[in-house]
């Protein structure tokens, strides 16, 4: 039992797809793991034009650099009170925050993969799956608490920090991307309220925006932009903006999320949900 435990570990460190559980050969798993470990070891960084390896000048470099990534630099920012907005209604709002369902619970989890790098617990998703029927009412009671109360225990948002390669030739800490891996508990409350919110997205979300909203596609964008083009060569009078969103999720104000939120009509208790998920799940030391 402890070496077919071990194995399951290390076919999920190696992130092997394509062989299934019970073809069992060490040897290859090890290979996987030492190839993955070459490519994602960071030996060293350039700090002011000179390759610095010393391991505590790395992990202060790496620790400044995206602790300065993600902190709001100017916490003052103007409002769009003079804009209007569409709202969602009383109905939508009844069903963002209404009570978690088992149904509901168990299609959320099943969408998870199953052998995704566990957290600090040491359980996925398939453990999960596996003994859903011995587990699930403790997985439901946490949400009914959650649900009543509006809190997440202490310790649930401990995680393990990698840092992953975007690029081949690494020349410095923006070629990395850092992922968190944290406990299933808080993936499970996160997938719940996406899913919700996935149901309201395109009412309150401009037609124009054509990508990442359910039922739209980034065809509607490129038509849309062709006929500017077009516009543009008969010398009509338009504007062509473009907009980079390198990092975007990491320059979000979590200030402005939320005064958007309100905006939109969002009721209280939704906006604490979101404000647990995203503020929680930002408290991570690096």
């Amino acid at each position: 039992m402890a070496a077919h435990s071990l194995e399951s570990f290390l076919r999920q460190k190696a992130r092997t797809r394509w062989i299934k559980e019970g073809d069992c050969n060490s040897r290859y798993f090890h290979l996987m793991i030492n190839s993955s470990r070459r490519s994602n070891l960071l030996k060293g960084i350039m700090i002011e034009r000179s390759c610095v390896d010393e391991p505590h000048k790395v992990k202060e470099a790496v620790r400044e650099f995206f602790l300065q990534r993600f902190q709001e630099p100017k916490p003052s920012r103007p409002t769009l009170d003079g804009v209007q907005f569409q709202e969602i209604n009383h109905y939508q709002n009844g069903s963002l925050v209404a009570r978690f369902k088992e149904e509901e619970v168990k299609e959320a989890v099943w969408e998870c993969g199953s052998e995704k790098s566990p957290g600090p617990d040491g359980l996925n998703f398939k453990f999960i799956k596996k003994f859903w029927q011995t587990i699930k009412s403790d997985i439901l009671r946490f949400l009914d608490e959650f649900y009543v109360n509006g809190i997440f225990p202490k310790g649930c948002n401990a995680s393990f920090i990698a840092l992953i390669p975007k690029v081949s030739d690494l020349q410095g800490l923006s070629d990395y991307k850092p992922i968190s891996l944290i406990g299933c508990i808080y993936k499970i409350v996160s997938k719940l309220l996406a899913k919700r919110l996935k149901m309201v997205m395109s009412s309150i979300i401009d037609g124009r925006k054509s990508t990442f909203i359910e039922g739209r596609h980034l065809l509607h964008g490129v038509l849309v932009a062709n006929e500017v083009v077009e516009a543009k060569r008969k010398q009509m009078p338009c504007l062509v903006f473009k907009v980079d969103y390198e990092k975007a999720y990491d320059s979000v104000s979590c200030n402005f999320l939320f005064y958007m939120m309100r905006r939109m009509g969002f009721c209280p208790r939704w906006i604490k949900w979101i404000y647990l998920v995203v503020i929680f799940g930002l408290n991570i030391k690096i």
